[in-house]
């Protein structure tokens, strides 16, 4: 009887602490408008400290956030083509709270467009040798937004080149920019200078919001400052470890705890070196990451806190370990794929057959440890035998691609996205047939890509900033305005849990998504 009556008495107070907590949470719920109507597809964020809760408009402009802790808010509403709404210092109590937005109207939409809006409205102007060099080289690694957001003189946006020339004219790399460069000059002055007109109306170009994305809410921390997150990945702790990448001086390696939203920085000891890949060995509680202006692959010791770095020449890009504790790392600009032995540092260099192929994201296929990876700068795909050595390559079969990132499924097809060419490919696991797809939304530069574990192909639209979701079972696509305008998405990840992060190298986020 004892027993009963502290099983019950236990039960009793879990009880109550959940009713406690259900009563402390807040519920924010209302319409979004502008003067034309209720408003399909806006983003509405509510914001307390560096963690954030996103959600979609309805069709009828409505919009509902569950799950906020009872405090102070910043509610903001945003849309591509239009002027961003902010409420701040918001009191939201604990039950329902309702905050109705409106868009108001607003002339210059520069800083609200994407280049699948620019694009769009570029295929009707006459051709222009100069706008053609801006949108096929700015494009690869920049939101319109943020370029339009400065206003340079010609000198001003020469020294932009020639900081980026810097930057990606390595040893063993190409000038980028040399080709076309008086025309990205003369274009940038033309359009964004401090004397520059306004630019013309540009309409948004993407497609129509569905109803069932009003379902998604983004969960978003910021974690560091704009434009220093690149890569992430999560570990089997709950925690995402993240690269510092642009931005910062004292380059480090960061470390989000998911529960509390802590953030902890490791300082590597390196000077603006651009760390940039990261991949996680939960075995051995260590945590890779490439310094890709410091020809370097390092590793940071989690139970010693203590870094170790290693000489690899040639702008080291992406990185994965297999179960042995090998480090594989894409060897951007010497054109190589590098392995380290995890124990022993030993290195083992495996130059890539295709000239100047570029090797960018890289995967590994768990059934025969068989390596993946992008050839950005050949349109193809390559896959590495590891006890050979032999390489086979797969063409896209749409020319100037940009191949970017990788994912697989269960069946071991592998899929990737086509940043310039604007496709998602995939290869036949049995066949090695490859095929492409578009998604309504045009002009939509996929970047990051992941697939789920039920196989739905998760990919980052960086150009139309879109998160896209396709279903290999009927080809049907689901399209997601990001949590921010231009999230700048470049890598994603699942977690153990089948979790999808996501990296917003614009803002310093961390995302990740949920359906209500």
């Amino acid at each position: 009887m004892k027993h009963k009556l502290l099983v019950n008495l236990v039960v009793g107070i879990a009880l109550l602490r959940g009713h406690l907590r259900a009563a402390e949470t807040a519920e924010l719920s209302g319409v979004v408008k502008s003067p034309e109507g209720p408003v399909n597809g806006a983003v509405v964020k509510a914001r307390k400290g560096n963690i954030a809760l996103a959600v979609i408009t309805n069709s009828s402009g409505r919009y509902e956030i569950p799950g906020l802790e009872a405090g102070i808010y910043t509610i903001t509403a945003a849309q591509s083509g239009r002027k961003p709404v902010e409420k701040a210092q918001m009191e939201l109590k604990a039950g329902k709270n309702t905050v109705d937005l409106d868009f108001g109207p607003e002339k210059d939409l520069a800083n609200q467009l994407t280049w699948a809006d620019f694009w769009t409205w570029s295929k009707t102007q006459p051709p222009d040798p100069d706008r053609t060099a801006f949108e096929m080289n700015c494009n690869q690694c920049h939101g319109l937004n943020f370029i339009l957001a400065q206003k340079r003189n010609e000198a001003g946006w020469r020294g932009v080149l020639q900081y980026m020339n810097y930057i990606r004219t390595r040893p063993a790399g190409s000038e980028r920019y040399r080709e076309g460069e008086e025309g990205l000059v003369r274009y940038l002055t033309k359009i964004n200078s401090p004397s520059s007109p306004p630019l013309p109306a540009i309409p948004p170009a993407g497609a129509p919001i569905k109803e069932e994305a009003s379902r998604v809410i983004f969960k978003e921390y910021y974690t560091s400052p704009r434009g220093t997150v690149h890569t992430m990945a999560p570990d089997a702790k709950g925690n995402v470890w993240f690269s510092s990448w642009l931005g910062v001086k004292d380059d480090f390696l960061g470390k989000l705890n998911t529960k509390t939203g802590e953030v902890t920085k490791y300082v590597i000891g390196t000077h603006d070196k651009h760390t940039h890949g990261v991949c996680v060995d939960d075995k051995r509680n260590a945590i890779w990451f490439t310094n890709n202006l410091g020809d370097q692959v390092g590793m940071f010791d989690e139970n010693t806190e203590k870094f170790k770095l290693f000489d690899a020449p040639g702008y080291p890009h992406s990185c994965l370990i297999d179960p042995d504790g090998n480090v594989w790392v894409t060897i951007n600009q010497g054109n190589d794929i590098l392995k380290i032995e995890g124990p022993t540092g030993k290195m083992t260099r495996y130059p890539v057959p295709t000239p100047k192929s570029l090797p960018y994201g890289i995967i590994r296929d768990p059934r025969n440890g068989v390596i993946w990876f992008a050839e950005a700068g050949a349109d193809k795909v390559a896959k590495l035998e590891p006890k050979t050595g032999q390489f086979t390559e797969f063409e896209a079969l749409t020319k100037h691609a940009n191949i970017k990132r990788l994912g697989m499924d269960s069946k071991g097809n592998v899929w990737w996205g086509a940043q310039q060419s604007h496709k998602l490919g995939r290869i036949d696991a049995k066949t090695g047939r490859v095929t492409e797809y578009e998604p309504p939304t045009k002009y939509w530069g996929p970047y990051g890509l992941v697939v789920d574990h039920n196989d739905m192909v998760w990919i980052a639209g960086f150009d139309a900033n879109r998160l896209m979701r396709f279903d290999p079972s009927n080809e049907s696509w689901l399209e997601i305005p990001f949590s921010s305008l231009y999230s700048g998405v470049r890598v994603m990840d699942v977690d153990s849990q089948g979790r999808i992060w996501m990296a917003g190298s614009t803002w310093g986020q961390v995302l990740t998504i949920d359906f209500k």
